[in-house]
């Protein structure tokens, strides 16, 4: 998410006058009503063709007097933060400095130190970032490792090609990271924690209540006391029909084939209605000798009609 950022900062910062402030090109190339009025006062270009910008924003500040009503977009332009001039980019040949000339050397030696110090927070927020939240996958842990080496290079390659003002950017955007990620770490930690210990007590207590039930339940069914749940889901009651449809099915297709005994009671022998088609041997109560009168040929009914 920093690169695009980085760029779109990196254009303003070396553009200022069209970028930031909206001043027409024309005015401030080469030829421009701008440019040769700076060229005028004594301005020569000096520097990177890439930042001609800067330093010409920067003379049109110190005289800026003398470019009044040439364009209503023009502003002053401060590069300077702390001594340094972020407009210039740093100089990673120390052996070029002045020394000995200390007025010289302090604000070398500054702007040297941006792209050091914006590497080595890179490093730290990469460091603290893995530490506060190790990834659990090792493939990934590789990868962030290689980056933790590699994303601090990057930063004191680009700190060192470009003004000051960018590296004064990136170290302070990895500040503000570790200060970011060390407090909403600590404090998400503790909330998740606390909800993870509100669903695991839910889920034990959840558990406790199923594993009651069951016992419950094997109980009754240990003395035969379960009752069939009356608020049985239409779903569950259409399958119970299906299945005994399907062994009533499944019955009379066994008694169609003959296969397996069939228990008739009005069958004697191979005479199928022997005792007559609607023969029930409960039909008929028990006789005074505490004998069941179905099974003597005598035996009277209790009641003839």
């Amino acid at each position: 998410i920093p690169f695009p950022i980085l760029i779109a900062l990196y254009e303003a910062i070396r553009k200022p006058l069209t970028t930031m402030m909206g001043v027409a090109s024309e005015l401030v190339s080469e030829g421009g009503a701008i440019y040769e009025k700076a060229v005028e006062l004594g301005y020569t270009p000096s520097g990177s063709a890439g930042y001609a910008q800067i330093n010409l924003a920067k003379f049109i500040s110190d005289h800026f007097d003398s470019f009044e009503g040439m364009s209503d977009k023009l502003r002053q332009i401060n590069y300077n933060f702390l001594g340094l001039d972020l407009g210039l980019t740093p100089n990673y040949k120390i052996w070029e400095f002045n020394w000995g000339n200390m007025e010289e050397l302090l604000p070398q030696l500054g702007l040297f130190m941006i792209p050091v110090v914006a590497a080595l927070l890179t490093y730290l927020t990469s460091y603290i970032s893995q530490k506060m939240n190790p990834p659990p996958d090792p493939t990934v842990a590789a990868t962030n490792s290689s980056m933790t080496l590699m994303m601090p290079l990057m930063t004191l390659w680009f700190a060192f090609i470009m003004p000051g003002a960018l590296g004064l950017y990136w170290a302070m955007g990895s500040v503000l990271g570790i200060v970011q990620d060390v407090l909403l770490t600590t404090h998400y930690k503790k909330v998740l924690a606390a909800e993870t210990a509100e669903r695991d007590e839910r889920r034990r207590a959840r558990e406790a209540e199923l594993e009651a039930k069951r016992q419950e339940t094997e109980r009754l069914r240990a003395m035969n006391a379960t009752v069939e749940n009356e608020n049985t889901s239409k779903k569950k009651l259409q399958a119970k029909e299906k299945a005994e449809r399907e062994r009533q099915q499944a019955e009379w297709e066994r008694q169609k084939s003959g296969e397996g005994e069939i228990y008739e009671p009005s069958r004697v022998g191979h005479r199928k209605y022997a005792r007559g088609r609607a023969y029930d041997p409960d039909r008929y109560s028990k006789t005074s000798a505490g004998e069941e009168s179905s099974d003597s040929p005598v035996s009277q009914p209790e009641n003839q009609n």
